[in-house]
């Protein structure tokens, strides 16, 4: 799949949209407002997105700023939000597609509606939206789920990973098992897999360069 299309699919999971393709709300429960600005940038293609109620002339001094490296206007763009209003939000970190996972591994073990009391007390909001975030999978240790990757927010074509290990089981693996058994489910039902990050997160970009993702883009967030 070309990256142009991976971009899109990408924006299409952590967005909801209007019919002219302006961001509404983000995908994910309790679906709260979309950023006013969102750029998603790979080494071809960008794509720009502004949210739907944002003020006509603020977006029209934005889409005068973008041009088709916006990624080198970002400044430009940061500044004008810092001169207009006051910049609550910034993001900037790269999202990648976790390659076909060729076998299943030991040790995680998949929640679902059958046995989901196991994750109740240590992952209370995932048992609570379990079937939105599913596929799920968790790692036990002394009867208490230490680890779990489940769905951040999905659609029918793709699903964006969203994993958390409890800091007294860190360093162990568990969160690269549980993201790869996640990822092995979530392409059995023939969809692209995401994972994204920021910068800043050592941690987490090292599960990406574990599993031998592939970064596809960057994905840059103003409001």
């Amino acid at each position: 799949m070309d990256e142009q299309t991976l971009l899109q699919q990408h924006i299409d999971v952590l967005f909801q949209q209007n019919e002219v393709g302006d961001l509404t709300v983000l995908n994910e429960s309790p679906y709260d407002k979309a950023p006013q600005f969102y750029v998603g940038v790979t080494r071809k293609k960008s794509i720009t997105k502004y949210q739907e109620h944002m003020a006509p002339e603020f977006r029209k001094q934005l889409e005068a700023i973008v041009s088709d490296t916006p990624n080198e206007q970002l400044l430009q763009a940061i500044q004008l939000f810092s001169a207009e209003q006051k910049l609550q939000h910034f993001h900037l970190g790269p999202f990648y597609e976790i390659p076909t996972i060729a076998s299943q591994i030991e040790g995680p073990i998949e929640i679902t509606e059958d046995n989901k009391y196991l994750i109740k007390e240590a992952f209370p909001y995932t048992h609570d939206e379990l079937a939105e975030r599913a596929p799920v999978f968790t790692v036990i240790e002394a009867g208490v789920p230490v680890s779990l990757c489940c769905s951040a927010r999905q659609t029918t074509e793709a699903a964006e990973a969203s994993v958390f290990t409890n800091e007294h089981y860190r360093g162990r693996g568990y969160a690269v098992d549980v993201v790869r058994a996640w990822a092995k489910k979530v392409q059995q039902q023939n969809r692209t897999t995401f994972y994204s990050t920021s910068w800043d997160n050592f941690s987490s970009r090292m599960i990406a360069e574990k599993l031998a993702m592939k970064r596809i883009g960057i994905d840059i967030t103003l409001d």
